[in-house]
């Protein structure tokens, strides 16, 4: 009896100390769970961490940019992937992060088959499209067992893809596309595939994006 009046109040005192979980919008603005989880149902945004293990921050999913060393960039991947890359087509790489939450599962020879036909179907519409294979990179290969050898993943060169995109491991997998002038979209945390697609149409169509008012989000229906 005394055994769980002390377990109860063990219980009590962390619920009561512990701190309070804490919501920011994309402008580090504090916000109610509410609206937190409001903002976040739409297609605009992912949650991150914030300064501290008890802050939730949302961020807007896609950037754009432009790589003001793209010979550079080219050169290391290629290096990289063993693979030459032709400057005047659009890089597209897909990018997995290492395991977490989002993508922890599957496996097994049903999962690998599943992956394997989605997996050609996107590389033969992107072939089509822009007459390009995409790159698969990784941060950490753990987790990435499940595919078998089914996907071509390498390295990371030098923490390149990381440094220059995907400044924080954003859940499941990111990609970017890079058009032949060097301007680029990212997009980070989960996707399909039409939205890979889109975003190199985007590139291949008007390469040089200044800003979002002559942009239209692969994420829009």
């Amino acid at each position: 009896m005394k055994k769980s009046i002390v377990l109860v109040l063990l219980g009590f005192l962390f619920l009561c100390c512990s701190p309070k979980m804490r919501y920011f919008n994309e402008n580090n603005v504090e916000i109610s769970k509410a609206k937190f989880e409001e903002k976040l149902s739409g297609k605009s945004f992912v949650k991150i961490s914030g300064d501290s293990l008890h802050h939730k921050k949302l961020i807007f999913r896609e950037k754009l940019g432009k790589l003001t060393n793209k010979p550079k960039f080219e050169a290391l991947l290629s290096k990289a992937t063993g693979r030459e890359i032709d400057s005047d087509k659009p890089i597209v790489i897909l990018y997995y992060p290492g395991e977490d939450y989002c993508n922890n599962s599957g496996g097994g020879s049903s999962y690998r088959k599943r992956v394997k036909i989605h997996h050609d179907k996107f590389k033969e519409d992107l072939y089509k499209l822009a007459e390009v294979k995409p790159f698969y990179i990784y941060k950490d290969n753990k987790g990435l067992d499940k595919y078998g050898d089914l996907l071509n993943w390498k390295k990371d060169p030098e923490g390149t893809i990381e440094r220059l995109f995907f400044e924080r491991h954003y859940p499941c997998s990111s990609f970017v596309v890079v058009s032949k002038d060097g301007y680029y979209i990212s997009y980070f945390g989960e996707f399909w595939f039409a939205s890979v697609l889109k975003a190199t149409q985007i590139l291949e169509s008007s390469s040089k994006l200044t800003n979002l008012e002559t942009y239209k989000s692969p994420i829009e229906n």
